[in-house]
């Protein structure tokens, strides 16, 4: 049996495809107008990787010359060098773009890629509204390669271990249909329900390198030109539509990621052929090959200089121009085009660059680079350069509860945290999401005082409330679940008397607050926190009835059984992360305490529909209502400092500064 794979040739029109991908996620990230979908082409890179490797794989399997060594060699050669160069890069320009507050970020980044776990390490820390803002990561785009080096890693393995039973290519085949049915499948099932692991792991992107790998070793069809023609044009349309028809809302990865993968299938299929014709023959021309020979270093690059500028942005509230754009896009390739001529090229030469020499380097830079990322992450150097009370400020990021290490892991049903005096018998709960987290610690200190004991249901997207499950990001079948087990725990506990529900409320209906501030810009095109058929917005009717109907229903649930239900109503949300934000007036020369955010908009209209839904619940005997913002409105204006400290230690969580000086709210419950 003949095999795709069996093509031991130059492909120039693979450059050109290569070429097409990168410039779409380059325009893409851009925000260049017209490319809302751009971010399908590294669903392109996945199909073409996973085509590439496998052929090698294939045709090294096929003649018996597999090397292990040799594999992971070529993949050093190709890989490292111009990884290597970026990330030295990034590290050296960050301390001139970035604050020093941010510093310890990229430095923790750093250790991730070099290790290939970044994008597993960003899907923790960039999964769910309490990620980091994706758009200030300068490392993010390495989740990718991440991807593709676990490919990269597993693939040869399992090869290995296969042939260990069978060197059939037609066994290798069905190896490969599988693990992109049970990957597709599992992809198609998750990605309503946890889009941000589908989006980042391996395990969901596996088969869209899969189907890559079907094709090279799928048995080669004998092809005529105008079926060439036909399979090529239909292909770069499909890619096309994705590009100029996808957006961010589109819910993705899943069955619509086969639509720019099936269609780069095509484009690959119709350049097998003998005969070029279009759109081969305009992937092969010079432009497309160029880019696409130096695509892997303009895509190592953009990233990491958008974010310098997007940084810039952030903070300054100005926007670069389109000219500055195109000039900024412009140096990219230029930039791409050195790496590849001065870096990449010179490493594949294997009479300088022997094996030996190979790994000795790829081994002492991964070392050395995770040691330098460790070092940054540390190290106090930075934070001493700021201005004297900038430090103090964008310290305050950290004003959180103090017992968090020890209580690392998300408080279980059976056995819920224990605050207050350990004498006491805890006959409170309090119960919410990560707002309710942040009352904590002052709380605690306030039941010390009083010799009360108190546990702590909760955990971060999840909202205290009955039948409630969440959207992309925020684990749903945990939360959900969780909180329902929850609600009957506390209704058959005759020992809790009270509970204390807090939580985001405006998130869960509203969304982010992308449009009143620059905090959650990254998270602007998500939909609903609360995942309902249909996948409704934001803001929607449907959102806000299933919200109050479940809302309802608890309060009421836990009114009946008895309890004393205390409500907190939302803390204002600010649209800017305070202690960075106050911290960078200091660096700027200006007074912190003239930082204003009005709550006009913010608050009272973003939240208006919100606070008639929570002015809606039932006056009843045992519900009483605390209201946050009696406090920290003041004359249209949301209190942001407190003898001098941030009242935030994000942009919607209090800092224990934050909820000490509203704890007067809380001292009737202890």
């Amino acid at each position: 049996m003949s095999f795709i794979a069996e093509q031991n040739r130059y492909r120039p029109d693979i450059d050109g495809l290569r070429a097409l991908a990168v410039t779409i996620v380059v325009l893409f990230h851009a925000e260049v107008p017209g490319f809302p979908g751009g971010f399908v082409g590294v669903d392109v890179f996945f199909v073409i990787s996973g085509f590439l490797i496998t052929g090698i794989l294939a045709r090294s399997f096929t003649a018996g010359t597999f090397s292990l060594v040799e594999f992971y060699e070529r993949r050093a050669r190709r890989i490292l060098p111009a990884l290597f160069v970026m990330v030295l890069a990034v590290l050296a320009v960050a301390p001139f773009f970035i604050h020093a507050w941010d510093i310890a970020t990229v430095g923790r980044s750093v250790k991730y890629v070099v290790t290939s776990i970044a994008n597993i390490d960003f899907y923790r820390t960039l999964s769910g509204y309490s990620g980091d803002d994706a758009s200030l990561t300068p490392l993010l785009h390495m989740w990718s390669l991440s991807v593709e080096e676990q490919f990269y890693i597993f693939t040869p393995v399992l090869w290995l271990l296969l042939t260990k039973f069978t060197r059939n290519p037609a066994h290798w085949l069905k190896l490969f249909v599988v693990v992109a049915l049970i990957s597709f499948v599992a992809t198609a099932w998750t990605v309503m329900r946890n889009q941000s692991a589908c989006f980042f792991l391996l395990p969901y992107r596996a088969w869209e390198l899969a189907i890559g790998g079907l094709l090279a070793l799928a048995p080669t069809p004998v092809v005529k030109p105008v079926t060439s023609r036909i399979l090529g044009i239909a292909g770069l349309g499909m890619i096309l539509t994705a590009t100029f028809w996808f957006t961010e809302d589109t819910i993705f990865p899943g069955p619509w990621a086969l639509l720019p993968c099936l269609g780069a299938i095509l484009v690959i299929l119709a350049g097998a052929g003998a005969s070029p014709v279009f759109p081969t023959t305009l992937l092969r021309t010079r432009p497309f090959v160029i880019v696409g020979l130096i695509s892997y270093s303009v895509y190592l690059l953009h990233w990491p200089a958008l974010v310098f500028v997007n940084y810039h942005e952030h903070y300054s509230g100005t926007e670069v121009s389109w000219r500055g754009t195109v000039v900024l896009i412009a140096l990219v390739y230029a930039g791409g085009w050195l790496s590849w001529r001065y870096v990449e090229s010179p490493f594949r030469k294997s009479e300088t660059w022997t094996r030996r020499r190979i790994y000795l380097f790829a081994w002492s830079g991964i070392g050395a680079l995770f040691l330098l990322g460790g070092f940054y992450q540390k190290t106090p150097l930075f934070m001493s350069l700021l201005p004297d009370g900038a430090r103090e400020m964008a310290e305050a990021r950290f004003s959180y509860n103090p017992l968090m290490k020890e209580d690392t892991s998300p408080s279980e049903l059976d056995n819920p945290h224990r605050y207050g005096s350990p004498d006491a018998v805890a006959d409170t709960v309090l119960w919410g999401d990560s707002h309710a987290g942040s009352l904590v610690y002052p709380l605690h200190e306030l039941a010390l005082r009083n010799n009360r004991a108190f546990l702590f249901h909760g955990r971060g997207g999840a909202p205290p409330i009955k039948g409630v499950v969440c959207g992309e990001g925020l684990r749903p079948w945990l939360s959900g679940r969780y909180n329902d087990d929850v609600y009957e725990t506390l209704i058959h506990d005759k020992s809790i008397q009270k509970v204390i529900l807090a939580a985001r409320w405006a998130g869960y209906t509203e969304g982010y607050t992308w449009a009143y501030g620059p905090a959650e810009k990254s998270k602007k095109f998500r939909n609903s926190i609360i995942n309902l058929p249909g996948n409704p917005p934001a803001g929607s009717v449907e959102v806000r009835e299933a919200f109050a109907a479940a809302l309802e229903e608890t309060v009421t649930g836990l009114l009946d059984a008895g309890k004393t239900v205390y409500f907190v109503y939302p803390v204002p949300e600010l649209g800017y992360t305070l202690p960075q934000v106050l911290a960078n007036e200091i660096v700027e020369g200006r007074d912190p305490g003239e930082f204003e955010i009005t709550a006009e908009k913010i608050y009272y209209e973003r939240t208006a529909a919100t606070i008639a839904i929570l002015d809606s619940l039932p006056e009843r005997e045992g519900f009483i209502r605390i209201r946050p913002e009696s406090l920290l409105i003041e004359n249209g204006r949301i209190r942001l400092l407190h003898e001098g400290k941030p009242l935030y230690f994000d942009d919607d969580h209090l800092s224990l500064e934050g909820v000490r000086y509203i704890l007067s709210l809380f001292e009737q419950i202890f």
